[in-house]
């Protein structure tokens, strides 16, 4: 009887891991989707050349969506949950990954309206950041 539990908890958490690996991998997909082809950002942002999915090796950098602009290339690091997020930003906070990279709750719920009204002001503070030459700490 204890091996068919501990069988179900095993498949659970499996089942549980993969719904989580899904939403995140939606979720991203929906913020460059937001940028793409629900709003279209051209003759919108003058200074956004681009919003496309990370590369393999900046998502292994911890970046999500790039967002190419003038003064260079902004990471976004998309979350499923705000407690996920605060746990990337400790991880940043304890220089375990770059603090130059923005992270975001997105919300399952939220639109592609709602995904741009919360990100681009994030984004819109990073280029400002950079143009003055400050570093951001966290």
């Amino acid at each position: 009887m204890q091996k068919r539990k501990r069988d179900r908890f095993e498949r659970l958490n499996f089942l549980m891991l993969q719904t989580e690996k899904w939403l995140g991998v939606n979720n991203e997909r929906r913020v460059v989707a937001a940028f793409n082809e629900e709003y279209p950002w051209e003759n919108k942002i003058p200074w956004l050349k681009e919003v496309r999915k990370a590369t393999p090796k900046e998502d292994s950098e911890g970046i999500d969506v790039v967002f190419a602009t003038d003064v260079g290339d902004i990471g976004l690091q998309v979350k499923s949950s705000e407690n996920a997020r605060e746990r990337f930003v400790n991880r940043q906070v304890d220089g375990e990954i770059d603090p130059n990279i923005i992270p975001v709750f997105v919300s399952p719920s939220y639109t592609a309206g709602d995904i741009c009204r919360i990100v681009m002001p994030l984004i819109a503070v990073e280029r400002k950041r950079r143009m003055a030459g400050s570093l951001r700490h966290c």
